[in-house]
């Protein structure tokens, strides 16, 4: 069965279950796009397949939002091992990435180095502030609803003695 908030090709990024689920299309779209043009990559040549391979860059933190997000078994020991190791292997590697990348785009070495100490720090703070936290799901809106419909499960409409709802 279909959520209400799951639409086929479609990314919602209100708050809420789609916006979770969003990032991860979003991030599995990345990596489907990397890996479709390394099949091609003869075809399309070497500035198009490198220009597509940044994109494993930028589909990295997005997956890992998406991870915090939607995972309600984010606050386990070994998930949040799974996202120190995570994170205590790709930083080094960005790293590593550009320290040998060349004397070439020196802006763009930097904005790596920015990006790979902002990335952690944010999501830190993020699962601080929301999925480290109890009630999670609950403020992260993952129980779809209709506008003036109760959230809880316990909220059963009961009918009167005349028939209507109360």
């Amino acid at each position: 069965m279909a959520q209400p908030w799951a639409r086929p090709s479609a990314v919602s990024w209100s708050a809420g279950p789609a916006l979770w689920v969003g990032l991860g299309a979003v991030a599995f779209d990345m990596l489907l796009a990397i890996l479709l043009t390394s099949a091609v990559r003869l075809r399309i040549g070497r500035r198009w397949w490198k220009g597509v391979h940044w994109l494993a860059y930028a589909a990295w933190p997005i997956a890992l939002f998406h991870a915090l997000g939607t995972g309600t078994d984010t606050r386990l020991p070994l998930q949040l091992a799974l996202y120190a190791v995570c994170l205590a292997t790709v930083v080094p590697a960005i790293w590593w990435r550009l320290r040998h990348g060349g004397p070439q785009r020196l802006a763009g070495r930097v904005w790596g180095v920015v990006a790979s100490l902002a990335v952690p720090l944010m999501l830190v703070a993020f699962a601080a502030a929301g999925p480290l936290r109890g009630g999670w799901a609950k403020r992260a809106d993952s129980l779809p609803h209709t506008p003036g419909q109760s959230r809880t499960a316990h909220s059963v409409p009961t009918s009167n003695a005349q028939g209507g709802e109360q």
